[in-house]
């Protein structure tokens, strides 16, 4: 099994970066391997991360495990996890440590882990729009 771990320890967190802006390269990660990414609670944002000039493919069964360093919390909106300027194939089967508050992404140029908003904001966001509605339909009268 293949391990993939971007940052410089533990306890640290880093960005490992493959080909260059005129080398496209593809990076594979094998069927059983593991992409091991270090979470800092602590500072908003900061997440070891995969900078790929090129392609990424994602084998089966590979594996994401997170790993939360300088706390237990996550508090950034999201973290950038990796990031492709060619094409992205396959999704991760399985992912290990992920914060119950978060999903992963899976966009065109980047994997990102972003927050999931909280009920209370949508109903916030209901109760204005709502707010909005009667004002304008007063105003209508």
């Amino acid at each position: 099994m293949a391990i993939l771990r971007p940052g410089a320890s533990d306890t640290d967190t880093g960005t490992f970066t493959l080909g260059s802006a005129s080398t496209a390269t593809t990076v594979t990660l094998g069927s059983f391997s593991q992409m091991v990414v270090d979470i800092n609670a602590s500072a908003a944002g900061l997440s070891d991360r995969v900078a790929i000039f090129g392609n990424l493919n994602i084998g089966t069964n590979t594996a994401l495990v997170l790993n939360s360093i300088g706390g237990t919390s996550w508090s950034a909106p999201s973290y950038t996890i990796a990031t492709f300027t060619g094409t992205l194939t396959g999704t991760f089967s399985n992912i290990i440590g992920l914060d119950p508050n978060y999903q992963i992404n899976y966009g065109s140029n980047a994997i990102t882990l972003t927050a999931i908003p909280e009920p209370s904001s949508f109903a916030a966001l209901a109760g204005l729009g709502m707010l909005g509605f009667a004002a304008t339909r007063r105003r209508r009268r």
